[in-house]
């Protein structure tokens, strides 16, 4: 159950990004000089991309990145000591992303977390990640969220969920870890007027989102068929990786595995 929305003065966004980072791991959108936006580890004086509607990277790659450290084996006189990686040293806060983005991690969760299989690189980062959604006031031409169960302004899956107001963010605390972080003093109460600005901006964008999308009398079956499909083909995967990594070839300094 949410709280009462707060409002976070876009001139407070950068210390509640200073408190954030005492105690997390930072990741954002970054623009990079080619002109393509990714998700990066951030420090708080970074500058974060927040204008654009989706980074041509999705956020999947903070959880599930094409390469990593799974093990680490030491010689020790005649001995070799293999260590796991996969423990998480400090929680970690990812902030800007979209619905859409937030809506796929939950497809991984399906398939990384399954009763089958569950892959514990993937299970310790999530558990340990804290999700700040943001808000699509202008959904583009290209966008289907809405196709998919999703849309704009969908909360489902976020910690904290913000709305851009122009000069500052309406804020909704949708879970424990979230309503933790709005006991700030930067947070304040937000006003009648205010609310009622979010909802206006979330009724255009989902007006705009829906005459975008096809029929939404086949939605449920298209997101459903679309969830089992990639479930079970990724499921294979996941299993296949899952021998590979048991089955890894010797080594004495460090294994990077490639995820495709």
């Amino acid at each position: 159950m949410t709280l009462d929305p707060l409002k976070l003065n876009k001139k407070d966004f950068q210390p509640f990004l200073e408190e954030l980072a005492k105690d997390h791991e930072l990741f954002a959108p970054v623009r990079l000089v080619e002109g393509v936006s990714v998700y990066r580890k951030i420090d708080p004086a970074d500058e974060i991309d927040l204008d654009a509607s989706n980074p041509q990277k999705p956020v999947k790659e903070v959880f599930f990145p094409q390469s990593e450290a799974m093990l680490r084996f030491e010689k020790v006189g005649n001995r070799h000591k293999v260590t796991s990686t996969d423990e998480v040293k400090k929680p970690r806060g990812v902030l800007g992303a979209r619905a859409c983005d937030i809506q796929a991690i939950s497809l991984l969760d399906d398939v990384f977390l399954g009763k089958e299989y569950t892959d514990v690189y993937f299970l310790k980062k999530r558990q340990s990640t804290l999700l700040v959604g943001f808000a699509c006031n202008h959904p583009l031409s290209t966008c289907f969220c809405a196709s998919t169960g999703g849309g704009p302004f969908a909360r489902e899956g976020s910690d904290l969920f913000f709305i851009d107001l122009g000069e500052s963010y309406l804020v909704e605390a949708l879970t424990e870890k979230g309503r933790a972080l709005t006991q700030s003093k930067l947070f304040v109460k937000a006003s009648e007027k205010e609310i009622a600005l979010a909802s206006d901006l979330e009724k255009k964008a989902a007006e705009r989102s829906d005459a975008r999308s096809p029929s939404r009398g086949s939605k449920r079956n298209w997101t459903s068929s679309w969830r089992a499909a990639s479930g079970t083909a990724s499921m294979r995967n996941a299993s296949a990786a899952g021998s590979a990594r048991f089955f890894a070839p010797h080594a004495i300094a460090l294994i990077l595995w490639t995820r495709l």
